[in-house]
């Protein structure tokens, strides 16, 4: 069956995969995720790969996690709750253990899990005009399960900045953290260099560099483990449900008491 809310395409040895669900900020529904990892998946049994890059279709990258999915798992009994937290997880491991050089381009704005999905990519370049934010905690939730990667990626200083007071950051302060490696003023015309560049290296000793760097700070079973259980605790808490409830209703959730 055809992919419906990405694209993917071969040329050569590249592979170019689009989140393509712009109506919807491209957010991330269970379908779309499966999509995205059975994605990686066909890509990493490639043999050499001088790159996979993720783009997006659309003015914005991802808008994170399908909010009216979460809503709807706010009824979902624990054990639901693990299961679609696990797929989250399944999600950014699976694009952190691709074995060939992952670019991401981003454009526009990156909230939330799209965070975790580019701090799992090897080189992430962003339009100059790209915001970035993790809104979590502003909905009663928190960046459980995206947290160790965004941990190698921003450090656990910037993690917790962000993450605590859920401000909004600019490209220029993403690429001082770690996350973003390269800004332009002109996205389309730098990543065509920036591509160009890649398809010049040896894909088998990007490969073998790659799987060499990964084990200096490998994230465990352990580690996905404890951020799924913690992911599908906080969801089903009181404030997830009032917090989600008060985003669809347009109105500051109950403990937002003096503004």
């Amino acid at each position: 069956m055809s992919p419906q809310f990405i694209t993917q395409q071969f040329d050569g040895n590249t592979c170019t995969i689009t989140l393509n669900r712009p109506e919807k900020r491209n957010a991330f529904n269970p379908e779309m995720m499966h999509e995205l990892i059975l994605a990686i998946e066909t890509a990493s049994d490639k043999g050499a790969l001088h790159y996979v890059l993720v783009r997006a279709n659309g003015p914005c990258f991802s808008a994170g996690a399908d909010l009216a999915h979460m809503q709807a798992m706010n009824q979902a009994n624990d054990e639901e709750n693990k299961r679609d937290a696990a797929l989250l997880a399944k999600l950014l491991k699976t694009f952190y253990c691709c074995p060939h050089p992952l670019i991401m381009a981003c454009d526009g704005v990156a909230v939330g899990g799209a965070l975790g999905l580019l701090s799992c990519a090897d080189y992430v370049i962003a339009d100059a005009q790209c915001t970035f934010r993790l809104s979590e905690v502003s909905l009663g939730i928190t960046p459980a399960t995206i947290a160790p990667y965004l941990n190698q990626s921003l450090g656990s200083s910037r993690l917790l900045a962000y993450a605590l007071s859920g401000n909004t950051f600019h490209a220029e302060q993403a690429y001082n953290a770690g996350l973003v490696h390269q800004i332009s003023t002109s996205l389309d015309e730098s990543l065509s260099l920036l591509l160009a560049q890649f398809k010049r290296n040896s894909p088998s000793a990007m490969k073998a560099f790659k799987a060499q760097s990964r084990s200096f700070n490998a994230i465990s079973e352990l580690t996905c483990k404890e951020s799924i259980a913690a992911l599908a605790d906080v969801r089903s808490s009181d404030d997830a449900k009032e917090g989600l409830s008060a985003f669809f209703d347009k109105r500051p959730p109950s403990w937002v008491t003096d503004l």
